[in-house]
């Protein structure tokens, strides 16, 4: 027995109003799943530099956020150091080596805001946004030694930065500090 034409009318259009919502929710679903995946992965890599900088103890400036804790450890790690004169050359390649996997977490982070749409995922936009700001607000501008690194390489090439991100960073540090940034070109190993 066939439907009332009516009531056929009403059952598409409820059944394409259900497909409708369920691809919405699926979308939703997997937008958030990512995020919470891309926020984990993210934060595993800032985990990373800590224990690198934990395991590591003569590192550990390159970590500080702020001039004044900076030169505290500074001195810290200038002191032991200084009894190991013959080993400054190897710390300054390593700290050099981790000055380069900061940018390169930065640069990661950098990548992911700029392809992720912000009128589709406001919320990995933000979060995104946020973490960008810690680099560039905080741990990279408030950091002497980082700056430095920097400072000395305008190209971004010996830090391994590309272009576009290098020049995203300097364009936040300057207006963001208004171009007074302190810097320490010689960091805990200087003579």
């Amino acid at each position: 027995m066939p439907l009332h034409p009516a009531i056929e009318f009403w059952l598409k259009v409820f059944t394409v109003l259900a497909a409708l919502v369920a691809m919405v929710v699926t979308w939703r679903t997997h937008a958030d799943r990512t995020t919470f995946e891309m926020i984990d992965r993210l934060y595993t890599l800032c985990h990373a530099l800590e224990a690198h900088a934990l395991r590591d103890w003569y590192l550990a400036h390159l970590y500080c956020i702020g001039a004044g804790e900076y030169e505290v450890v500074k001195a810290r790690i200038r002191h032991p150091a200084a009894a190991e004169p013959a080993r400054w050359p190897e710390f300054l390649v390593k700290e050099k080596l981790f000055a380069i996997h900061v940018f390169i977490v930065y640069e990661q982070i950098y990548y992911q805001r700029l392809h992720t749409t912000r009128s589709l995922n406001p919320r990995r936009y933000k979060f995104l946004g946020d973490m960008l700001s810690y680099f560039t607000d905080r741990l990279v501008l408030q950091n002497p030694r980082l700056i430095a690194f920097l400072q000395a390489d305008p190209t971004g090439a010996g830090l391994h930065l590309e272009e576009c991100s290098r020049k995203f960073l300097a364009e936040a540090i300057a207006a963001a500090s208004g171009g007074h940034t302190p810097q320490d070109p010689e960091g805990p190993f200087a003579p």
